[in-house]
Order: C-alpha cells, then sequence, then structure tokens
C-alpha cells in the first residue's frame, strides 16, 4: 500500500495537490498514519477508511465503510463512497 500512494511511482509522485485518497486497508495505525503524513506533505489528503465485508458483499454493495479523516475531503469524496457501498459512514 505505501508503494502505490507514497513510492516513486505512486499516487503522490503525480503531484496533484487536490488529491483526496481513500484508503480502504485494515493495516495497523502507525501505517496509517505515516502514509496520512507523506500525503499531506505531497499536498493531498488520506481518508482512513477501511471497510468490513468478504467478497459477496463487496460485490452486493453491503461491505460497510467506517470512513475518518477531513470532512471536506470526505464531502468531496463522498460521490465514490456512494459507488462503492449503501453503508459508509464517516466518523469524523
Amino acid at each position: 500500500v505505501h508503494e502505490a500512494i507514497a513510492g516513486p511511482k505512486g499516487l503522490l509522485a503525480a503531484g496533484n495537490k487536490n488529491l483526496v485518497i481513500i484508503e480502504l486497508s485494515t493495516l495497523a495505525l502507525k501505517h496509517k498514519e505515516a502514509l496520512a503524513a507523506a500525503a499531506a506533505r505531497g499536498g493531498a489528503v488520506l481518508l482512513d477508511s477501511p471497510l468490513s465485508g468478504v467478497p459477496r458483499m463487496v460485490r452486493d454493495r453491503a461491505a460497510i465503510i467506517f470512513a475518518s479523516g477531513d470532512k471536506a475531503a470526505y464531502e468531496r469524496a463522498k460521490f465514490a463512497f456512494d459507488g462503492m457501498s449503501d453503508r459508509a459512514f464517516y466518523l469524523g
């Protein structure tokens, strides 16, 4: 995940200062904090948004997404959450 976001060919390497990154894994908090810090240094925002569900639930849009981070970034990315699941929640 770190390489895909902060690696030399990752999302942040593109230099998009208005980027909102939705991180859906269940990585340990220290890894998520490091990714959020890297995003901030690159002018982007990372939303910590672990997804809970099995593949069938994801397919059926029934997986639960628990999003946290910058509220304005969440609002900008809400269309993406709505596209992934009928059960996405902003936790603050």
